[in-house]
């Protein structure tokens, strides 16, 4: 069974950025990460023998960073995709280094992804992971 982590920053803090100036870009316009997401969840019902974790990204939340290391910690994970927002948002510069660092740490055998939209990941899994198809 091939384990898969999803990790993406949270709609709701992309509105919540976006209110206080953070240019989060077009790109990561909360409906059309909404949108996308749906897509992704469609796309991830065609994969077999494979187990997917969806875990939401909040920036500068040291609790919810805390979950998402727990979750990162929980099982040993063949890939972990990190999404476009995380890195495509200047601010979020460091945060995705730390990200980064912390699944290296923890995952040192995961391969890595990192799709521009939730939609673009199933497309990166089969192509890197081609074993999860």
């Amino acid at each position: 069974m091939t384990s898969i982590l999803i990790a993406g920053v949270a709609t709701a803090w992309l509105q919540e950025a976006s209110t206080q100036g953070i240019d989060i870009g077009t790109r990561n316009d909360p409906t059309k990460i909404a949108a996308s997401a749906k897509i992704l969840q469609q796309d991830l019902k065609s994969f077999h023998n494979t187990t997917f974790e969806i875990a939401f990204l909040h920036p500068g939340d040291a609790s919810k960073w805390k979950k998402f290391v727990s979750v990162l910690r929980s099982r040993k994970w063949d890939c972990v995709s990190l999404g476009g927002g995380v890195r495509t948002i200047p601010e979020l510069g460091d945060y995705f280094t730390d990200l980064v660092r912390e699944v290296v740490r923890e995952q040192p055998g995961a391969r890595l992804i990192f799709p521009l939209l939730p939609e673009d990941a199933g497309p990166a899994i089969r192509k890197y992971l081609p074993q999860a198809s």
